[in-house]
């Protein structure tokens, strides 16, 4: 069972990469004084497995809060998402809507574009976070990373992409603040 984290744990875990700008967002977004949806962009290398994951999940769970979408730091444009990706969200009981439809996910490199609608960008890791404030430095103040690295499960097993997107669940979760009564059915 995950510790469920209070608002003030939620923001202390939330490392911003390029400065303290993003705490006052994401309190506001965790207290509920935003009214709009907020646009979190997922980082991850290829756009193929852990960011989509992560974009689908929180799309799922907390859709009514948050649009989540996801790039790559070196992605190959136009690849399809990684089959145990969606084989292991779907055995997690993270199914595609039309809405949020994953399994039309086409990876596609972060633009500076991207990164001007999001509000957060949440990297897997402090070098896809270094990469991104090297790229585009004038949205240092969007950019946090997960609270523990999600490692890599591209050319994996579907049982290590279920390992993954558990690592991703639980980050998600402590980021976001989930919990069972937060989340969407």
């Amino acid at each position: 069972m995950i510790k469920q984290q209070t608002k003030s744990e939620a923001l202390n875990i939330a490392k911003p990469a390029g400065g303290d700008e993003i705490l006052p967002l994401l309190e506001a977004v965790l207290d509920g004084r935003i009214n709009k949806k907020t646009t979190v962009f997922f980082i991850c290398t290829g756009n193929t497995c852990r960011s989509p994951m992560a974009a689908a999940y929180l799309n799922h769970c907390c859709g009514d809060k948050y649009t989540a979408e996801s790039a790559g730091i070196s992605a190959h444009d136009g690849d399809p998402i990684s089959e145990n990706a969606v084989i292991a969200l779907k055995e997690a009981g993270i199914l595609p809507t039309p809405e949020h439809d994953y399994t039309r996910h086409r990876a596609h490199t972060l633009t500076d574009n991207d990164a001007a609608r999001a509000d957060i960008i949440v990297t897997m890791t402090e070098q896809h976070a270094t990469a991104v404030l090297y790229a585009f430095p004038q949205f240092a103040g969007k950019i946090i990373i997960m609270p523990r690295p999600i490692s890599d499960p591209f050319g994996g097993t579907v049982d290590r992409y279920k390992k993954c997107l558990s690592e991703i669940i639980s980050c998600v979760d402590e980021l976001f603040h989930v919990d069972g009564q937060n989340k969407r059915k």
